[in-house]
């Protein structure tokens, strides 16, 4: 189970951060168990400041993962919100053991990945290989035709001179 949905998370600007932590928390701990009870894990994805006002990085979702410790409560990366809110690789590496879902997307416009592209996806998928990531890749894309596009995608995971894929 995703818990995304930046509209769902938006949190009223008035309350102060220790409020929002205190009322994401319970929720997550009331998800967490009922996903627990039915082998079902849970993980947040940090999304973009644009979409919602809290856990907008690998670092905010962390914090919660890291003080509720609750065993089917794990990580998300969406590389198009990791690149607009400018994370490092690095926490691909420090939070890798807690990365249990992973999206992708052309991070410059949420489309899908394509040859022509000028992002370079090296970095990520060399990250995602050296923590031994098995879990879920997504594609992500928006516009046009999906066969083409997801066809795209994966021309760029097996050919793309920036990629580096066994």
């Amino acid at each position: 189970v995703v818990f995304g949905s930046g509209g769902f998370r938006r949190m009223p600007e008035n309350l102060s951060r220790e409020r929002v932590f205190e009322l994401v928390s319970c929720f997550l701990v009331l998800l967490e168990g009922i996903a627990r009870e039915n082998s079902i894990t849970v993980v947040i994805e940090p999304l973009n400041l644009s979409e919602t006002n809290i856990i907008n990085t690998t670092e905010e979702a962390m914090e919660y993962i890291s003080a509720l410790s609750l065993p089917n409560l794990c990580l998300l990366v969406d590389l198009y919100h990791f690149y607009r809110e400018n994370e490092p690789m690095e926490r691909v590496y420090e939070y890798g053991k807690y990365i249990k879902h992973v999206h992708i997307a052309e991070p410059t416009k949420r489309g899908f990945m394509t040859l022509q592209d000028e992002y370079n996806y090296t970095p990520f998928f060399k990250a995602l290989r050296d923590i031994e990531y098995k879990g879920s890749i997504v594609f992500e894309g928006g516009g046009g035709d999906f066969d083409e596009g997801i066809a795209n995608a994966l021309k760029v995971l097996k050919y793309g001179k920036k990629i580096i894929v066994e």
